[in-house]
């Protein structure tokens, strides 16, 4: 009996001493670093042809499609501000053209002469991110073509991540 109680007291002051050690114990310190990156991404895309054939009509629409990641801003530019008549010989002059570009989802509709695009206009979502969405270049001739020969001019269309203002 005498080991019995000598046991008894044995746990008896062990069990204390546990549980004296495990309320002590001092928590460590957790510092867990979270990281991620996705690279900047602005891309227009047009959905047909890349070529506005005004030979028989006044005006013409060509959707296109555009994906950012970021507000975006659309930089617009033509190489001649109008369409140039040749014969191949010789230049008659330029015929202009009115631009509208649009893109429903971010609230943008702009018309700009073919005259104002030999400096370059631009274009921004204000601050909204459109991520995947469509929009519309509209061409319209401000006069017929009168001359015989070819048309031509060259739009330029360049759209890049502008981190100007951020909505949500």
């Amino acid at each position: 009996m005498r080991e019995l109680i000598k046991y008894i007291i044995l746990v008896v002051f062990i069990s204390p001493n546990l549980a004296f050690f495990s309320y002590s114990a001092k928590a460590g310190d957790l510092s867990l670093d979270l990281v991620g990156q996705i690279e900047s991404r602005c891309e227009l895309s047009l959905m047909a042809d890349n070529t506005i054939d005004l030979s028989n009509i006044r005006s013409k629409t060509l959707p296109f499609s555009v994906y950012c990641n970021q507000p975006l801003r659309m930089s617009i530019s033509s190489r001649n501000g109008g369409l140039l008549a040749s014969d191949g010989n010789q230049e008659f002059g330029v015929n202009r053209y009115l631009l509208e570009i649009s893109i429903a989802k971010l609230g943008i509709k702009k018309q700009i002469s073919s005259s104002d695009l030999t400096s370059e206009n631009s274009v921004d979502s204000s601050g909204v991110i459109p991520f995947s969405t469509q929009g519309e270049i509209r061409v319209t001739l401000e006069d017929d073509l009168l001359y015989a020969g070819n048309y031509q001019d060259v739009i330029e269309i360049d759209v890049y991540p502008s981190i100007n203002d951020i909505k949500q």
